[in-house]
């Protein structure tokens, strides 16, 4: 019996992480309500929103058929996450909609019990290196997407993808882009999602396993490839989306997982930062126009940090 817990979630461990990447939503309801802009006004169950809740309950049968201690993750990054639940909860009291903050919050605490599973699993890096042959397609083609989005000022394919109506370009309203000093547009990435924030949140939590994969030392050549490779291939997803809170979130997330990694040795830190160092400066080399735009400061900007 216990054998057979482990390996349903030790699968659905791969499908929950291997589903975030690839955004698939099983029900939906939009609210009409104006304040709140696309895709923002809408509960959205997603397929790995599905798939973590049904690891939380493997991970909990086997916790008790094994008769395992009960454990509570990072004294700093559990408070963190369990404050932000909290918070989003209290939120309803003065949301423009209530509805939708609680569903909000109602996806963090699957993001804390998610979270508690993992660590109450016991998955060690070896787990977290079988989700490169999933994960790295998939960023491939969030990227290859992106790119070509970009390229065009077309969303393309998320016509086909996400079951939308019609695509966004460049100037119609809703869509999402930047104009640099001289007025020229370029469309922020949205890959296969259905906003260049959602995007970020996806490319930002990729880039911090395989950070994490990387600092853990891959024993193969290959494995260091595929590690250093899919790092900085995510690294650059998350900068074509130019999303601010992205951005952010992510360097605060990476400063806090270096740190911890120290105890793995300086030089794969060093060697980290270098990595991600280099590809950010590529990014900000063909795209600082923009970059520029981007981060200027603005009562948006202002108001991305404040919910920060």
């Amino acid at each position: 019996m216990t054998r057979i817990l482990s390996r349903t979630r030790r699968l659905l461990f791969l499908l929950t992480f291997a589903g975030a990447f690839w955004p698939i939503w099983l029900w939906r309801q939009v609210l009409d309500d104006r304040p709140i802009s696309t895709p923002f006004n809408s509960f959205t169950l997603h397929l790995s929103t599905a798939f973590g809740l049904m690891l939380c309950v493997a991970m909990f049968l086997e916790t008790v058929a094994k008769k395992r201690k009960w454990r509570w993750g990072d004294p700093i990054l559990t408070p963190v996450l369990i404050g932000i639940a909290l918070w989003g909860t209290l939120s309803a009291l003065w949301a423009l909609n209530a509805g939708l903050a609680l569903w909000t919050a109602a996806e963090w605490w699957v993001v804390v019990a998610v979270y508690l599973s993992v660590v109450n699993s016991g998955e060690r890096p070896p787990a977290w290196r079988t989700l490169l042959p999933v994960v790295g397609p998939l960023l491939v083609v969030e990227l290859m997407i992106g790119a070509s989005q970009m390229a065009t000022g077309s969303t393309l394919t998320n016509g086909l993808l996400l079951r939308w109506g019609q695509d966004f370009r460049v100037g119609d309203p809703g869509a999402s882009y930047l104009l640099n000093a001289v007025g020229r547009p370029l469309l922020r990435a949205y890959g296969t999602t259905e906003h260049p924030n959602h995007l970020a949140g996806f490319a930002g939590v990729l880039a911090l396993i395989l950070l994490g994969v990387w600092l853990a030392g891959p024993e193969s050549r290959a494995g260091r490839w595929q590690a250093g490779g899919g790092l900085a291939l995510s690294v650059l997803l998350l900068g074509i989306t130019f999303s601010r809170g992205g951005w952010i979130a992510f360097g605060l997330a990476a400063v806090y997982v270096l740190i911890c990694g120290l105890r793995e040795g300086r030089g794969r830190v060093v060697a980290a930062v270098g990595l991600m160092t280099a590809t950010a400066s590529l990014f900000f080399f063909g795209f600082g126009p923009w970059i520029a735009q981007r981060i200027a400061p603005s009562e948006a900007a202002w108001v991305e940090i404040k919910s920060l």
